[in-house]
């Protein structure tokens, strides 16, 4: 059964590289099964002009190569190309070696000789795994810097100006200009920033915030919110202004405002107090930026993972994810149907979930605890009763690392080869029948002459 692409506006462009012109048709199939568009080299001299010439979202590369190598290609892509996920296809079995080339940053290793579902799956966590990283670190450096960081620096700046205000209240000309310097600065920011003082009266505001609710700030100043907003937003707005005044540090809302469209819009609004020289609350800064369209990237994204989870569910081999501790984590609607009796709760252990007999610990052979100790991709064949029936399963366990390269969990795919087997042990005994009628043939031979 093959993999379902991953979705988005258009297929993930893979590039293969490999000196054997066998893997790469393979390898060029396989994706191409399953969605993507695939391009091929057979050296990492025509890797080099591929990306120069096109855009990719993987490579796929072999280490061992006449002239320059896997690793060198590695290496460039990193610095060339930091959006570009690698997964290395290899025949490297030294446990060190293979240690080694995932020490440098690649997202999987695929092992030769290899599987349609193996090559499918690591492609696909791969470019999921590769997008998640962007959308996320997109995500909170928009958030966090346009939001969090700059709020703080409002504040302080607007404490600065009401302090600025209190000491230069003689020199009226040296005041006035200070003050347009501020509301310079406040209009060139980009985020709707408002300041009231204590009562709640609008001290002043920015252009952003003007545009945002369509009203000149000549009509807002003096003003409080129930005056100037929606009574539905005014209400909110009262209510968390009383929880500013009463708490120290800076203090975050979600909610939705009617824009002067008649929109609703998303938006984050923080708010902090102020003080004036006598470290009194003074009033208080606000600033608010509308989120609309990052709420809906997030949507987006939850699709997406809705998507991967369908993905993980209906595919035709089971998956589970180990924790450390061997409890099983997670589990697909195949392994809930071979093993009905298994629970993904974080506190049944797998060699109790999927063996039957149940065993007090895990099994010598167990690739899974071998993963979760070496960080390397194991495997092995185990079987399991149910009743008068025996199944055999192939076990695929490959390690799931954090960002820092620590292994947090280790990800099973088991597969069903009892027929297989069966097909294997029936050929085997043809192959025996076979030579048991020449050698009855050679000998009925040698006993006519």
């Amino acid at each position: 059964m093959g993999i379902a692409m991953k979705q988005s506006q258009s297929p993930a462009k893979v590039l293969a590289v490999d000196d054997d012109e066998c893997v790469l048709d393979l390898l060029k199939t396989y994706t191409t099964n399953a969605g993507w568009r695939c391009s091929t080299a057979s050296s990492a001299a025509a890797a080099y002009k591929a990306l120069a010439d096109q855009n990719f979202d993987l490579l796929l590369t072999e280490i061992k190569m006449p002239g320059e190598s896997g690793i060198d290609l590695i290496q460039f892509v990193q610095k060339a190309f930091p959006n570009l996920a690698v997964v290395v296809v290899s025949g490297i079995k030294d446990p060190k070696e293979a240690r080694t080339i995932m020490q440098l940053g690649v997202y999987g290793f695929i092992v030769k000789p290899f599987e349609k579902s193996q090559v499918q799956i690591t492609i696909n966590n791969a470019i999921i795994r590769k997008e998640l990283e962007k959308k996320t670190q997109n995500r909170n450096r928009e958030l966090e810097i346009a939001v969090r960081q700059r709020t703080s620096q409002f504040a302080q700046l607007v404490e600065d100006l009401t302090a600025a205000k209190a000491k230069i209240s003689d020199t009226a000309k040296f005041h006035k200009d200070q003050s347009l310097f501020m509301q310079t600065l406040l209009d060139a920011i980009p985020s709707s920033i408002y300041y009231k003082d204590s009562e709640g009266k609008y001290l002043g505001c920015n252009q952003a915030f003007e545009s945002f609710f369509g009203l000149d700030r000549t009509k807002i100043i003096g003003k409080s919110s129930h005056e100037i907003l929606p009574a539905e937003c005014s209400l909110h707005h009262l209510d968390e202004e009383s929880q500013v005044f009463s708490g120290p540090g800076v203090h975050t809302y979600d909610g939705i405002t009617l824009h002067c469209d008649g929109s609703m819009r998303n938006v984050i609004v923080n708010k902090a107090a102020f003080h004036n020289a006598s470290d009194e609350i003074a009033g208080l800064v606000g600033v608010m930026v509308d989120v609309t369209d990052f709420k809906e990237k997030e949507k987006e994204l939850l699709l997406l993972e809705e998507k991967n989870r369908n993905v993980f569910e209906n595919i035709g081999i089971g998956i589970a994810i180990i924790s450390p501790s061997m409890e099983v984590m997670e589990m697909n609607g195949k392994m809930q149907q071979w093993f009905p009796s298994a629970k993904a709760d974080g506190e049944s252990l797998c060699f109790r979930s999927f063996l039957n007999p149940e065993r007090d610990d895990v099994c010598g052979p167990c690739p899974t605890k071998l993963t979760l100790k070496d960080g390397e991709v194991h495997e092995s064949i185990v079987q399991h009763r149910n009743g008068d029936q025996v199944r055999d399963f192939r076990i695929v366990s490959s390690a799931i690392k954090d960002r820092n390269g620590k292994i947090v969990s280790a990800i099973e795919l088991l597969n069903d080869i009892t027929e297989d087997l069966v097909m294997e042990r029936e050929l085997l005994q043809a192959q025996k029948l076979a030579s048991i009628g020449q050698l009855a043939a050679g000998v009925a031979h040698e006993i006519n002459n």
